[in-house]
């Protein structure tokens, strides 16, 4: 939960290699909290780092296993 009466308690879990659960929770009683607000907040910024973030991903993936490069076998 919350720290302070007009702050926001946050916690999360990271499940797996593409899962992330967050809860957020503030009191009632503070007009300088939105719970709501906030959690949008932290989705907005995930979904704008997985943009950012996806093509070096990709691009990583392809450096890997797409250059057709590696060992040859020889009889």
């Amino acid at each position: 939960g919350p720290v302070a009466d007009d702050g926001y308690g946050v916690s999360y879990m990271v499940a797996g290699e593409v899962r992330l659960f967050f809860h957020v929770s503030s009191k009632r009683s503070s007009k300088a909290t939105d719970t709501p607000r906030f959690y949008a907040n932290i989705e907005r910024a995930l979904l704008d780092m997985r943009k950012r973030l996806e093509p070096l991903s990709k691009a990583a993936k392809g450096a890997k296993g797409g250059g057709g490069g590696g060992s040859k076998k020889t009889k």
